[in-house]
């Protein structure tokens, strides 16, 4: 489900740019599985089934938690991603987790925003349960009851469609940073 959904995003499309669309969605299918366990096991990842089938997911991580110990790391096969992925790819994904990360612990400290703010990542909805307000009726309750309230939530995004969403939901945009590598620029 998140493989199919992030198979647009610009990130990955600059991080697989020399492989083919069928390519990138193997890459991604691989990531995804191993974060989707990760964050599952962590108690963090949520679905929503209809019929047995998953028709959304998104993770919530309640403050400074994203980071995978590297026990987690070795257990879920992330070690293998440039076997998995190529070599390539793998630094760019680094490279862009690198900047992401900064940016965020950057544009948290220019707006005050304390490390315990909770973090919103990965949502996903079925393209055919999209516009039906499955995506907002779970996000919602789940902000509504998981306790992220007291000390906040953030996220990024990288596409419009997504940010007029979240401000749907209550969400503000307080930074919107250009990413720059050897030249290219993506927002």
């Amino acid at each position: 489900l998140a493989a199919a959904a992030f198979l647009s995003s610009p990130f990955y499309r600059w991080i697989f740019s020399e492989k083919q669309s069928e390519q990138i969605a193997f890459c991604l299918q691989w990531l995804f599985e191993r974060n989707f366990v990760a964050y599952v096991e962590q108690g963090a990842g949520v679905c929503t089934f209809c019929g047995g089938e998953m028709v959304s997911f998104f993770v919530l991580l309640e403050g400074d938690s994203s980071s995978l110990s590297l026990w987690d790391m070795i257990r879920l096969g992330l070690y293998s991603m440039p076997f998995n992925v190529g070599f390539g790819p793998t630094m760019k994904m680094l490279r862009v987790k690198g900047w992401v990360e900064d940016r965020l612990e950057k544009t948290m400290q220019d707006h005050g925003i304390k490390k315990e703010t909770w973090s919103l990542q990965r949502v996903v909805v079925k393209p055919g349960w999209q516009g039906k307000g499955l995506g907002s009726a779970c996000l919602s309750h789940m902000l509504n009851t998981a306790g992220p309230s007291e000390h906040g939530v953030i996220l990024t995004t990288q596409e419009e469609p997504n940010v007029r969403f979240y401000e749907r939901l209550g969400f503000e945009t307080i930074d919107d940073a250009v990413f720059e590598y050897e030249g290219e620029r993506m927002p």
